[in-house]
């Protein structure tokens, strides 16, 4: 840090004290010195003349707190690093070392997946695919120092997706399931709705009815280990109807097999 002097006469006698217990006196009026550690200093200036001060003319300038020396060291820790089932919320709880300690600290998440923009100490994050992520946080001070740290989690499971032939059927259709793009799947399970259950990877079911809501939910359960993770579409059941009624033209009802006026 570079101290100047507001009368930089070099004839006049300077005695700066730098508030870390360093002092330095002499025709000085432009000064470097160096902060081996943080903190908060006060500087005093005392200005004199003649030579180390003699004659009596001098004045003092002190300004309490005038340096600020910032540093910081970025850290965190995790629950785990490894977890065999999603969605999964890891529990992260920053540890950042900082000084002075009277200073605001601002929070930079990385999740991992693109996902920034987070800026609290002990961020919550649900992660609802399986992977790995390199979760990194970035700490400033306000005065620009930065300190990052990074932890890599991975997180397993068993993943598929639902192919249908189609989501909508006539009362009777058949519809035809695929478990697709599979890994990690050690068991399944298909619910298809009215009671019943299949526990292949392909399946055809024929939909007799439409139900009260109009559709079926269709559910396909995926296991690895404890891992359970369901996966849902739903399926749209119609029925038409060829029915008709007769009226004439001043609306009334005709029944069937009733005779009218040809005019």
């Amino acid at each position: 840090i570079s101290f100047t002097a507001a009368d930089n006469d070099n004839s006049i006698w300077h005695e700066w004290d730098f508030g870390d217990g360093t002092q330095l006196s002499g025709n000085y009026s432009v000064v470097d010195h160096q902060y081996e550690q943080a903190g908060n200093y006060t500087i005093t200036h005392i200005v004199s003349g003649g030579e180390e001060g003699s004659m009596s003319c001098n004045d003092t300038a002190r300004y309490d707190n005038a340096m600020t020396i910032e540093s910081i060291s970025a850290d965190f820790e995790l629950d785990s690093t490894f977890f065999s089932c999603y969605p999964v919320s890891p529990n992260i709880q920053s540890n950042v070392q900082y000084a002075p300690d009277n200073i605001n600290v601002s929070y930079t998440w990385d999740m991992g997946n693109n996902e920034q923009g987070i800026h609290v100490p002990h961020p919550q994050y649900l992660y609802t695919t399986p992977g790995t992520y390199d979760i990194t946080l970035e700490a400033e001070t306000p005065a620009g120092c930065r300190s990052t740290a990074t932890h890599t989690i991975e997180i397993t499971g068993p993943v598929a997706d639902i192919h249908l032939s189609d989501t909508i059927v006539c009362a009777g259709g058949i519809i035809s399931m695929l478990m697709a793009n599979a890994s990690n799947v050690d068991s399944l399970v298909w619910v298809v709705g009215g009671g019943y259950n299949y526990f292949t990877p392909e399946v055809t079911h024929q939909y007799d009815f439409v139900p009260e809501s109009g559709y079926f939910p269709v559910t396909l359960s995926i296991h690895q280990g404890h891992c359970k993770i369901d996966l849902t579409e739903r399926i749209f059941v119609y029925r038409l109807r060829g029915d008709f009624t007769l009226a004439d033209t001043e609306g009334n009802i005709i029944e069937y097999n009733e005779g009218v006026c040809s005019d």
